[in-house]
């Protein structure tokens, strides 16, 4: 039986969301790039800037060394994605294939996270 998460020092968290959470990734993450890629992948995970950092280029070389690391092991490169994010990952060469989406039973609050890859291969 798998480990449950230790969520007790986040005061502000709903275990029950973050266990949704947890387990949607987890699931689609499974489904959509370990069946497809297995090991041959690099992801990227809880990429973000600070504001003062934002529009700067610090995201954008962030994913590009990621990128470069891809290319050089000939691996796809995953991510899942906030809004904020996807024009930045469109915009080099990232391709949506799957939609992540994240909701208890009963309510109405949702959360949808696009799934990415980048495929070095098909970038020459």
């Amino acid at each position: 039986m798998k480990p449950r998460a230790d969520y007790s020092a986040r005061r502000d968290a709903n275990t029950a969301r973050m266990e949704a959470f947890l387990s949607s990734i987890i699931q689609s993450k499974k489904v959509h790039f370990n069946s497809v890629y297995g090991e041959n992948q690099l992801s990227l995970m809880l990429l973000g800037t600070r504001p003062e950092y934002q529009q700067l280029g610090a995201g954008t070389a962030l994913v590009e060394w990621g990128m470069q690391k891809a290319r050089e092991q000939g691996l796809a490169l995953t991510l899942f994605s906030s809004p904020q994010g996807m024009g930045l990952y469109r915009k080099l060469g990232f391709v949506e294939i799957a939609n992540c989406h994240v909701q208890l039973d009963g309510e109405q609050e949702c959360l949808d996270m696009p799934m990415l890859v980048f495929r070095p291969w098909q970038d020459e």
